[in-house]
């Protein structure tokens, strides 16, 4: 866990920021999750990992800023992918053991705030790193962004999603 979610985002940081420093400009999109932000239930390694990716985003944008290089970390909210296409996803979604992929998108909607929203595609994570990577962000910098439809403003789940 702490290889894949943290050791591979600082190799990675550590490899390009030589090349942007060389040319005194760039910008670094590090993918972290909303449990970066927030705990998560029966998942403390992952947790733990997120998190750190964090610390490790703000001190690499404070590093390299001297150099005009930006360091932000974009934060998924439930995304349809394969991390979320197995049992364990299927229960924790559903709340119980034995949980089918039909009640994780049922209770992806309660998991978020805005109207209509069960499992979001992985373009919206894409479309924000493209943001953070354009001229339209060039003064950002250091910052978490949760791509979560709202899931960070309810206060635990919505127990009435508008679907």
């Amino acid at each position: 866990m702490i290889g894949v979610n943290l050791t591979g985002v600082w190799k990675s940081a550590k490899a390009v920021a030589p090349h942007m420093i060389e040319r005194q400009a760039g910008s670094i999109v590090i993918t972290s999750s909303i449990n970066g932000l927030e705990p998560g239930a029966n998942y403390a390694h992952y947790v733990a990992a997120k998190h750190a990716v964090v610390g490790l985003m703000k001190n690499i944008a404070l590093e390299l800023a001297p150099h005009g290089i930006r360091c932000n970390s974009v934060h998924p909210g439930a995304i349809k992918t394969p991390m979320t296409d197995h049992q364990g996803a299927w229960d924790m979604f559903a709340g119980h053991e034995g949980g089918t992929e039909a009640d994780m998108i049922e209770g992806g909607y309660s998991f978020h705030a805005l109207k209509g929203t069960t499992f979001m595609s992985p373009q919206v994570i894409a479309d924000t790193a493209l943001y953070l990577n354009s001229d339209l962000a060039a003064k950002v910098t250091g910052v978490t962004i949760p791509i979560d439809a709202g899931h960070m403003i309810l206060p635990g789940i919505n127990t009435a999603p508008v679907r």
